[in-house]
C-alpha cells in the first residue's frame, strides 16, 4: 500500500513540476486572455453564486473549500510576468531602434547580393563582345566571316552604352550599400541615442519606424538618417566631440542645422 501511495505522489509531483513548463509554452496573448477570464467572467460567477448565500435568512453553510477552483494559477501568473517582462524589454525605444538597425542591415545585405548579380550580368554581356574581339583580328578568313555573322545576328557588334552605365552605376551602388551597412553597425550606439531623443522630442517615433531611410554620404564617412521632416548626420568625429559636451544641448546639430560654430 505504501508503495502505491509513493507512486501516486511521484506522479503528482511530476505533474506539478511539468505544469510551469506547459504554461510557459503559452504566448503572452494566451496568458493574458486566460488571466482576464479569471478576473472577469469567472470572478463574476464566483461573486454571483456566493452573494446568494448572503441574501436574507440563509441556513446553507458553504463548504470551506468552495471557491478554490476560482484561484489564480500561480504558475500561470509567473509565466505571464515573465512573458510580459520580455515584452516590456522589447518595447523600449532603444530596443526597437536597435532592431530597426538590424533589419536595415539585413535588407542591405539582400540589396548587395542583388546588385552583385546585376553587375555580373553586365560583365557577361561585355565578355560576350570581347570574346569575339579577342579572336576576330587574328582568325583565318572563314573564321572571321563566321565571327562577324555571329556578332551581327546576336547584337554583339559593340559594348552597349547602357551596359556600361549600368555596370558603373552598380559598382557605385554596391559601394554605397556596403558603406551604409558598415556605418549602421559602427555608429549604432550614436544612432540609437540621437533618434530616441529626436523622435520623442518631435513626436515622430512612428514616422521613423514607418519610413526612415539611411544613406551613406559619398564624400565622407557620415551616415544620413532621415524620416518625416527630421534629418541627422552621424559620423565618428562628430560623436566623439559631442560626447565631451552636453549631449542634449546639441539638438540643433542633430537636425543638420548650422550652429554657427566653426
Amino acid at each position: 500500500m505504501r508503495k502505491h501511495i509513493g507512486i501516486t505522489r511521484l506522479i503528482q509531483t511530476a505533474f506539478l513540476i511539468a505544469l510551469p513548463a506547459m504554461v510557459k509554452g503559452a504566448s503572452l496573448q494566451e496568458l493574458t486572455e486566460s488571466i482576464n477570464q479569471s478576473i472577469g467572467s469567472n470572478l463574476d460567477s464566483f461573486i454571483s453564486q456566493l452573494s446568494m448565500t448572503m441574501t436574507g435568512p440563509n441556513v446553507v453553510i458553504v463548504n470551506s473549500q468552495t471557491g478554490k477552483e476560482y484561484y489564480l494559477d500561480l504558475a500561470e501568473v509567473l509565466a505571464f510576468n515573465e512573458a510580459f517582462g520580455v515584452a516590456l524589454e522589447q518595447s523600449t525605444a532603444e530596443y526597437l531602434i536597435n532592431q530597426f538597425i538590424d533589419n536595415q542591415i539585413e535588407g542591405l545585405e539582400g540589396e548587395f547580393y542583388s546588385q552583385k548579380e546585376l553587375l555580373l550580368e553586365q560583365a557577361e554581356e561585355i565578355a560576350a563582345v570581347t570574346a569575339i574581339a579577342s579572336e576576330i583580328e587574328t582568325a583565318k578568313e572563314a573564321r572571321k566571316i563566321a565571327l562577324n555573322e555571329y556578332a551581327v545576328e546576336n547584337s554583339l557588334t559593340g559594348i552597349e552604352e547602357d551596359t556600361v552605365q549600368i555596370f558603373n552605376a552598380t559598382i557605385d551602388d554596391m559601394v554605397s550599400t556596403s558603406r551604409t551597412a558598415n556605418m549602421l553597425e559602427q555608429y549604432r550606439g550614436a544612432i540609437i541615442e540621437s533618434v530616441s531623443f529626436i523622435a520623442q522630442a518631435t513626436d515622430t517615433a512612428q514616422a521613423f519606424f514607418d519610413g526612415a531611410e539611411t544613406v551613406a554620404e559619398t564624400y565622407n564617412d557620415s551616415l544620413n538618417v532621415e524620416w518625416d521632416d527630421q534629418s541627422i548626420s552621424v559620423e565618428g568625429e562628430f560623436w566623439e566631440a559631442a560626447g565631451e559636451q552636453e549631449f542634449y544641448g546639441e539638438a540643433p546639430a542633430f537636425f543638420g542645422e548650422d550652429t554657427g560654430e566653426g
